[in-house]
């Protein structure tokens, strides 16, 4: 039997003790003040004629149904019935969100004030509950005047008006920023999502046995995590004192600017996610949270995120006016551009990184393959006049027996565009043929040039789908000057332009 299964039952018996009317139970916890009522929540509002306009709009909405169902409640209704009025005007589904909030699934105890502080209600949001040192309870600022019996199914909690401090009843149906972020921006939510985790939490887990195979059965708990929310904000919550201020661009700019940024300057179709969730996103989320709700005259060209960071804001494309969501505000972007060095940046990679720092042997990295030659151990060596500062060496033996040494690795995330491979090489080097995915796109001897480092330049045309590449540097024969060497300082592929 699995650990939701027992809750689940545990819960069922604890309502069935509750609905027998268990007068010593409830008078544990209502030290008591009342009686158990053998009737419903539902019967007991509809036969209140002060409620008849509250029953009506439940009514209007379904909710009447739901009341009535085999399930248990607790109720908070206000006994000032003007917030009928005032939601008058609202949409269906948001007159059904603002009655929502009135209702909670199960039974919720007066004594549980003394540490409950968030409750929560049908349309997924929270109820801040609080208790003074008179032991009176309040709702969202609101006092509670009276707290009725325990009926059949469920309690009812009697509220002064309902439950908000604003005149404005249209604040308790606000979305918070992931619902605001679903209808509004997509794009971010998506990315949000995919830094979902789930893994086994073993130690609440229970082994229950053993299988066929003789290995053990667990009756598994699952831990499910978010790293977005752990590095920046749980968007989902509805922490309304807390809060944060997010700036992003709805989806309609978002594809506009990917368009315009992106696509027509590499002329290619469309962006590949993984572009999107490897480099763009991460990089425009760095700017995107800050804590506090900000008003605009709070931003500046340089600040920090809600981490800390410090980072640099387009604040001046933001609209001035932010969306007030239930755990926070989002500004959006009237405009907003994606910086070309992000788009059309090198791909480098320098030769010593290939190279453990002062043990001259490989990384231990499976996208570095190197030929089976034996012996051949590299140098990691400092020139303060190259990049990096340190290059990298490899020498083979001067019979040739060791032509057709070859060092392969991974450049990442190249897009189906036209590049230029440059390699900067040393004129100690033998002859070197390179490929990028099995072509060959050239060669170079050191020995046809008269500087000690230099830069040769090979087209690359043929890349059809974005994804990492697969570079090889080839040891043909010792060249011109009969060199048994590898030089490599650094090699890069460099975006070709069509305005360039």
């Amino acid at each position: 039997m699995n650990t939701y299964r027992k809750i689940k039952i545990f819960l069922s018996l604890l309502i069935l003790i509750l609905l027998a009317g268990c007068d010593s139970m409830w008078d544990n916890h209502y030290q008591k003040e009342v009686d158990t009522v053998n009737s419903t929540v539902w019967n007991a509002i509809s036969n209140d004629n002060t409620l008849n306009s509250i029953v009506n709009m439940f009514s209007e909405l379904g909710l009447d149904t739901l009341l009535q169902q085999d399930r248990v409640f607790t109720l908070f209704i206000p006994q000032d019935d003007s917030f009928i009025d005032a939601i008058a005007l609202f949409s269906q589904e948001k007159k059904k969100e603002t009655m929502q909030y009135l209702i909670s699934n199960g039974i919720i105890l007066p004594s549980q004030f003394d540490e409950l502080r968030k409750i929560g209600t049908l349309n997924n949001k929270f109820l801040n509950a609080t208790k003074n040192s008179n032991n009176e309870v309040f709702i969202e600022g609101v006092k509670v005047n009276e707290i009725s019996s325990l009926y059949q199914n469920g309690i009812i909690y009697y509220l002064e008006s309902y439950p908000t401090t604003s005149e404005n009843y249209d604040f308790l149906v606000k979305p918070n920023i992931e619902q605001f972020l679903a209808d509004n921006c997509p794009w971010l939510l998506n990315y949000i999502n995919s830094n979902n985790e789930r893994f086994v939490d073993w130690d609440a887990s229970e082994n229950i046995g053993t299988n066929e195979q003789g290995l053990p059965v667990y009756d598994t708990i699952w831990i499910e995590n978010n790293s977005f929310y752990d590095r920046f904000y749980p968007i989902g919550g509805e922490d309304r004192e807390a809060g944060v201020t997010f700036t992003v661009f709805d989806q309609d700019l978002f594809e506009e600017t990917l368009e315009r940024d992106v696509e027509s300057v590499l002329r290619i179709e469309e962006v590949p996610q993984v572009w999107l969730n490897e480099i763009l996103f991460p990089i425009l989320i760095e700017s995107m949270v800050y804590e506090g709700q900000m008003a605009y005259e709070d931003f500046t060209h340089e600040m920090r995120n809600v981490r800390g960071d410090k980072v640099n804001t387009n604040y001046t494309w933001l609209n001035e006016t932010p969306i007030e969501c239930s755990n926070g505000l989002v500004y959006l972007f009237d405009t907003y551009s994606i910086a070309q060095s992000i788009v059309v940046d090198t791909i480098l990679v320098e030769g010593e990184h290939f190279v453990i720092n002062g043990e001259d042997s490989w990384v231990d990295d499976t996208s570095i393959v190197i030929s089976s030659i034996p012996n051949k151990r590299p140098q990691r060596l400092p020139d303060g006049n190259i990049s990096g500062g340190e290059y990298l060496k490899v020498t083979l033996k001067s019979d040739g027996s060791e032509n057709g040494y070859y060092l392969e690795f991974k450049m990442k995330n190249a897009f189906p565009m036209e590049y230029k491979l440059e390699c900067t090489s040393n004129y100690y080097s033998g002859k070197i043929k390179i490929s990028v995915n099995g072509v060959d796109v050239g060669d170079f001897d050191g020995a046809n040039y008269y500087t000690p480092w230099f830069k040769e330049s090979f087209p690359v045309k043929h890349l059809t789908e974005f994804g990492d590449v697969t570079v090889r540097m080839t040891f043909v024969d010792g060249g011109a000057f009969n060199s048994y060497e590898l030089y490599l300082d650094n090699i890069q592929l460099v975006p070709v332009l069509a305005n360039k």
